[in-house]
């Protein structure tokens, strides 16, 4: 186990030259070389943890004070000691932005903001391939859950555009809490949500009755804050917000209602919509990491295992940030189509990763960073009967979404917005009696969508249009 000392962003360093540049030094370059390993297409494997950890810790005690070194060694915490480095690493990042954001390298919010975003991947990856979270004491993760909303509040007094910090605080609000029961992490959780509204349960007489393991914490969709100027690099991050917020409705609605089509349908509608062409790639190898080694076990364990909801949650959850692992959608259709009762949602599954294809052709045969197939020869061979069996229309409606291209993507946003309002309404209004509690679930998320869709769709109007 590693030292981790959390008091490295704010201690005194040696003075230098004038003209010393700590990011031309052996130190930052080796750091950079370990970092790269997780996109390059030549190197094997993913960056040495411990290393980096190491080189980090020396770079911010003897060279300078730099966010991406502070966000790699971050990473680097969490990886080797899991959530004792991940409380470490934020307090040495909470403190360059309490001490040291003026002077902190790089000077550019906007690369700042690309190395956040970069360490909310991060963040992503490591929770949603560990299903055996080592739980942080109450404390601790108290003192975590109060760095990170100290960040997110100087980050917005810096930046007009959205908080890329929010996101953040809310996946490491569901980290497991030690001794807590679960109204402790339920308050942890809500703690973190902007305008967190309790949502009603259905009683024991109209729907399942509540335990620990169907609750559900509450969960809203942010209102898009978009000026009546609003550019469309606006437009398209106020889809992009409505968008991420469904990670509640979604996965709640696959946990308890898994025979509903519409969550498989808005889950790769919101993780493919934004693809607009087959990514670049020599040889067929792209630049994109791979899934975890532990992620594809465990996907591996689940097929084997056959406990159908099982696989079913694990794939789910994973597509949002593994959108090109085809071998998901094949799992969650094998757990579909399992389960009697959930034949239509099989076909959802089918008709939306067929339409992928028809608008990507060949995305099936290519491989990530390290040579892993996007599509193992199991799900190939799964492709090649969708494509074979399917005449489906992309453009049609009730296929999917309408898919912007470079030249119209901004006509697209409001389209995109309001059908997936329509969408929404449509099956919740239809829904059987047994899905009432999901109606009253996301009766919340479904009137901020409506109000979303109907902002972003009036902001697209030729009357804000610039001339």
């Amino acid at each position: 186990m590693q030292q981790l000392d959390s008091e490295l962003g704010q201690c005194a360093i040696a003075s230098h030259p004038a003209d010393h540049d700590p990011r031309e030094g052996e130190l930052y370059a080796a750091l950079q070389a370990e970092i790269r390993r997780l996109s390059s297409m030549h190197a094997a494997g993913m960056p040495d943890w411990p290393r980096v950890a190491l080189l980090a810790q020396r770079y911010l005690r003897e060279e300078a004070k730099d966010f991406s070194v502070a966000c790699w060694l971050l990473a680097a915490w969490l990886y080797t000691e899991q959530g004792a480095g991940l409380v470490a690493g934020s307090r040495v990042l909470a403190d360059l932005h309490r001490y040291a954001w003026d002077e902190m390298l790089p000077p550019r919010l906007r690369t700042r903001r690309n190395q956040m975003e970069w360490l909310a991947e991060q963040i992503e990856r490591f929770m949603a391939a560990d299903q055996d979270l080592s739980p942080i004491e109450a404390e601790a993760h108290a003192v975590l859950l109060a760095d990170w909303r100290a960040i997110d509040e100087i980050w917005q007094t810096r930046d007009d555009e959205i908080s890329p910090v929010m996101g953040i605080l809310r996946r490491l609000a569901q980290w497991p809490v030690q001794d807590a029961g679960l109204d402790a992490q339920e308050e942890a959780v809500v703690a973190t949500l902007e305008e967190t509204e309790a949502l009603p349960v259905a009683s024991p007489a109209t729907g399942p009755v509540e335990t620990a393991e169907t609750r559900v914490t509450p969960f809203t969709v942010p209102r898009p804050d978009m000026d009546d100027d609003a550019a469309p690099e606006a437009l398209e991050r106020a889809l992009d917000q409505v968008m991420d917020a469904m990670d509640g409705p979604l996965e709640a609605g696959v946990r308890l209602y898994p025979q509903v089509a519409l969550w498989y349908r808005l889950n790769r509608v919101r993780v493919w919509s934004g693809i607009e062409q087959v990514p670049p790639a020599q040889q067929g190898v792209t630049r994109i990491p791979a899934p975890q080694e532990r992620q594809r076990e465990q996907l591996a364990q689940r097929l084997a295992g056959g406990e159908q909801h099982a696989l079913l949650q694990y794939a789910e959850a994973q597509l949002p940030t593994c959108r090109f692992w085809l071998d998901l959608n094949r799992a969650a259709h094998v757990a579909l189509h399992a389960l009697p009762e959930c034949q239509a949602a099989a076909g959802a599954v089918a008709r939306e990763t067929s339409a992928l294809l028809a608008r990507l052709p060949g995305l099936e045969m290519l491989a990530f960073s390290d040579g892993t197939p996007f599509a193992d020869d199991e799900t190939r061979h799964w492709l090649a009967g969708l494509m074979a069996q399917s005449s489906i229309d992309v453009s049609a409606p009730g296929n999917a979404f309408p898919v912007a291209t470079p030249t119209h993507r901004t006509e697209a946003v409001p389209a995109q917005a309001t059908a997936g309002m329509v969408a929404l309404a449509t099956a919740l209004a239809g829904a059987t009696a047994q899905a009432e509690s999901a109606q009253t679930l996301l009766a919340s998320a479904l009137s901020r969508l409506h109000d979303s869709a109907q902002q972003v769709a009036r902001y697209a109007s030729p009357e804000h249009q610039p001339s």
